[in-house]
């Protein structure tokens, strides 16, 4: 289910219940953690297709940090006053303190960054315009500050109606309303205003070949998936591409060593005349690296990039070494090495450049602003997402790697073996796509114009340092008050 527009109540049902929890600093930790299970362990369920261990391992982890927020607004909750300044402190505070655990929640442990809170508002295109400012963290504190406030409002409208408070406008409904308003107008007008830099143009071709992937069993032979790039690729260039993109390297082959991926893409490099990104494994000095390479015309020369975050119990397995039993977990034995820092590649002929981003990579804010930073025209995305089946993880994928077309002003291609295929406008506008699980191709042109560099490009993660100092200053505020 994809109800976005939830988000600006979602919070309010469990912020009640976190009221009524008084002085039980158990109960309103308890209250956070089962709300972690039941949000995390319903929105990430289908990780459980590669594994079930890590997946409730996983959920169980994720569920402290929900935990740890309601029983902190319920502690200041109980010391500020009822007064509307005190209302508004207590906003403040709850919402930084959220951005301050949603950030920790994306380093912490290796690091887990999907579904912030402002994910939500990912078909909201006027809202998404508020990331090229501070990122998703921005969308997420206005969120939660608006949820805070409407159950602050709500309760003191019930309080009202009993005879327990006298009545007064109620200023915390007001502020909430007004903060959305503001919000959604400044974004309105982000989205309508065009760019003013040069244009720019590619056709390009994607290949969604959707071959099945199983960690134990092979359903499709090498030649079989290899033969199944070939045709797609063959109706991919009816349209003239200058660019053809393959998926994360789904073909079990490396193409720096295997000699029949190698050869057909040398063979479709002979035959014609365009760039040609694909992903592949390759190894280096025994080392083992998830990389996309570019292929000139001709496949006379490539560009490389090795992907920079790894998936923990997916490419790698922390502290596998020093606990064996952790292998266990996951059905891979070899540890992938991270690449070192983002690439920007160079299509000369077309006078476009890329940086690519490798599986989840384009779902982690820090990575695309690093990219982004490296002005390249644009974004790309390989992934393959199949080991997932038809799930709703390959539009989760999405829903997370759209805000970094906003936060960086600049388009994305993703091309997936299975989905979601499809160009990003730099605004978060999904132009074209192909539906998932299904083999087929997406021959297009994107037309764009070059973007500035953003508030977020420039200063990074600004909104959580200065959460970080609310959260502060409403802790040393409140803590004389009598709980």
């Amino acid at each position: 289910m994809d109800f976005g527009w939830l988000i600006w109540v979602a919070l309010i049902p469990a912020l009640f219940a976190c009221f009524q929890c008084k002085q039980s600093q158990k109960g309103r930790f308890g209250l956070g953690y089962v709300l972690g299970v039941l949000y995390f362990g319903g929105t990430f369920w289908w990780i459980g297709y590669v594994t079930v261990p890590g997946t409730v391992a996983l959920v169980l982890y994720l569920a402290l940090y929900p935990a740890a927020w309601f029983w902190a607004v319920g502690r200041w909750r109980n010391r500020v006053s009822g007064a509307f300044g005190g209302h508004l402190i207590l906003a403040a505070g709850a919402a930084s303190l959220w951005v301050v655990l949603e950030w920790t929640r994306g380093w912490a442990l290796t690091g887990f960054t999907w579904n912030y809170l402002g994910v939500a508002l990912h078909r909201n295109v006027a809202m998404m315009q508020l990331a090229s400012l501070g990122g998703v963290h921005l969308l997420s504190w206005l969120i939660v500050a608006v949820n805070l406030l409407g159950a602050l409002g709500v309760e003191r409208f019930c309080l009202q109606a009993t005879g327990r408070l006298p009545r007064r406008a109620h200023f915390e409904i007001l502020t909430a309303v007004g903060l959305s308003a503001l919000a959604f107008a400044w974004g309105l007008h982000r989205a309508l205003e065009p760019d003013a830099g040069s244009e720019r143009s590619l056709r390009y071709g994607c290949i969604q070949p959707n071959v099945p992937q199983n960690a134990y069993l092979p359903e499709m032979s090498t030649v079989e998936i290899l033969e199944r790039h070939a045709e797609l690729t063959t109706t991919a260039t009816k349209e003239n591409p200058q660019l053809v993109i393959w998926p994360e390297a789904d073909t079990g082959e490396m193409v720096g060593h295997d000699g029949l991926l190698r050869s057909l893409v040398e063979g479709i490099g002979r035959k014609d005349h365009f760039y040609l990104l694909l992903g592949s494994e390759d190894e280096e000095e025994k080392r083992l690296y998830n990389s996309a390479f570019l292929f000139s015309p001709g496949a006379v020369a490539f560009q490389k990039y090795d992907k920079n975050r790894l998936v923990f119990f997916g490419e790698y397995t922390p502290l596998g070494d020093t606990f064996p039993v952790l292998r266990q977990l996951v059905p891979y034995s070899t540890d992938f090495t991270a690449g070192a820092a983002p690439v920007k590649m160079e299509m000369r002929e077309t006078g476009i450049s890329f940086c690519p981003l490798i599986c989840f990579e384009d779902t982690l804010a820090d990575l695309g602003r690093h990219a982004g930073r490296l002005r390249p025209d644009l974004l790309i995305n390989i992934t393959n997402d199949s080991w997932f089946k038809n799930s709703p993880g390959a539009e989760q994928h999405l829903a997370n790697a759209i805000f970094r077309t906003v936060e960086n002003d600049m388009p994305m291609i993703r091309c997936g073996n299975t989905g979601v295929t499809c160009a990003i406008s730099s605004r978060g506008v999904v132009l074209d796509r192909l539906p998932i699980c299904t083999e087929s191709t997406l021959s297009r042109q994107l037309t764009w114009r070059t973007g500035a560099e953003t508030p977020y490009e420039r200063w990074g993660e600004w909104v959580v340092i200065v959460a970080v100092g609310i959260c502060f200053a409403v802790e040393f505020a409140l803590r004389r008050s009598v709980p």
